[in-house]
C-alpha cells in the first residue's frame, strides 16, 4: 500500500513538472546537437544539454502551477495544488531547486552555454510573474527557441545552419504562439477573475482568430522554408514536416470554426504538441542525409 502511495506521488510530482513536455525539451537539444554536430557527438554534451531541457522545462512549469494555483482553482481545479494533492510550497521548493540545477550544470561545458541556459531558463521561469501583461504570452514561445539556439551554440555555432536555426526557430515560435492563444480561450474565466491580460483578453476573441490564422500560415510556410536553406535537399524533412502541417492545420482550423467549445480546443491544444513532436523530427531527419563517419 505505501509503495503505490510512493508510486502515486512520484506521478503527481511528474505531472507538475509536465514530463512529456519537460522531456520533449530535454530530447530536442540531444537532436539539435546531432544535427548540428553531424553526429560527432560529444557524450558529456548530450547528457548535460538534456539534463538543462528537463530541468529548465521542468522549473517553469513548477513555478506556474505555484502562481497559477488561484486561478487554477477556477479554470482547472482538478491540477495537483488546487486539489490538495502536493502541498504549494513544496512545488516552490522544487522550481528553485530546477531552477539552479539548470543554470549550475552548465558550469561544466563553457561560459557560452552558461549564458545561454542561464538567459533562457531565467525568461522561462520570470513568465509566471508577469500574467499580469498581455504580451507575457510571448514569452512561451520564446521559450521554445531555446534548445535550438543551445543546441547550436553546444555545437559551436556551425555557419552553414545558421539560416536554417533562424528560420525554423520561428517556426516553432509561430506554432507555440498560436497554441498559446488556444489555451488562453479556453482559460478566459479564470483569468478576467485574477486581472490575468492575455491576447484574447486585451483585444477580443475576434482579433486573436487572426492572429491564430496569420501565425498558423506563417509557421508553416517557414517550416518549409527552413528546409530549402540547407545545402542538401533532405525529403525524409519534408515528408515528415508535411504530415506534421496536416495534423496542425486540421486542428487549427477545427478550433477557429469551433472557438467556444472548450473540448475541441482543449484538443487542439495537445494535437499541436503532437504536431510540433513530428515536426522536431522533421528537424532530427536532416542529419541523417549528411551523418560524418
Amino acid at each position: 500500500m505505501k509503495r503505490c502511495i510512493r508510486l502515486y506521488r512520484v506521478k503527481t510530482y511528474l505531472s507538475i513538472m509536465r514530463f512529456s513536455n519537460s522531456l520533449l525539451t530535454g530530447l530536442t537539444i540531444v537532436f539539435s546537437i546531432i544535427v548540428y554536430s553531424k553526429w560527432m557527438i560529444d557524450v558529456n554534451k548530450i547528457v548535460i544539454g538534456f539534463i538543462t531541457g528537463y530541468t529548465g522545462s521542468a522549473s517553469a512549469m513548477c513555478i506556474n502551477d505555484y502562481i497559477d494555483a488561484p486561478v487554477d482553482s477556477i479554470n482547472k481545479p482538478w491540477k495537483p495544488i488546487p486539489s490538495g494533492l502536493v502541498n504549494r510550497r513544496n512545488v516552490l521548493y522544487m522550481s528553485i531547486a530546477l531552477l539552479l540545477s539548470t543554470i549550475l550544470i552548465n558550469v561544466l561545458i563553457n561560459y557560452k552555454t552558461l549564458l545561454v541556459a542561464s538567459i533562457y531558463v531565467l525568461i522561462a521561469y520570470t513568465y509566471s510573474f508577469l500574467r499580469k501583461q498581455w504580451w507575457s504570452q510571448l514569452i512561451v514561445p520564446l521559450s521554445t527557441t531555446a534548445p535550438l539556439i543551445y543546441g547550436y551554440i553546444v555545437s559551436n555555432h556551425p555557419l552553414e545552419y545558421l539560416s536554417f536555426t533562424v528560420l525554423f526557430s520561428a517556426t516553432m515560435f509561430s506554432a507555440t504562439l498560436v497554441r498559446e492563444i488556444v489555451k488562453a480561450i479556453i482559460d478566459i474565466e479564470g483569468d478576467l477573475k485574477y486581472n490575468y491580460s492575455t491576447i484574447p483578453i486585451k483585444y477580443g476573441l475576434d482579433n486573436a482568430k487572426k492572429l491564430i490564422i496569420i501565425n498558423t500560415i506563417v509557421s508553416v510556410t517557414l517550416g518549409y522554408l527552413s528546409g530549402l536553406t540547407i545545402n542538401y535537399r533532405s525529403t525524409l524533412y519534408f515528408i515528415l514536416f508535411t504530415i506534421s502541417s496536416f495534423i496542425y492545420l486540421n486542428n487549427v482550423f477545427k478550433a477557429i470554426k469551433n472557438i467556444d467549445n472548450k473540448i475541441i480546443l482543449d484538443k487542439t491544444r495537445k494535437n499541436i504538441l503532437i504536431a510540433m513532436s513530428i515536426a522536431l523530427l522533421a528537424f532530427l531527419s536532416i542529419s541523417f542525409q549528411n551523418k560524418s563517419y
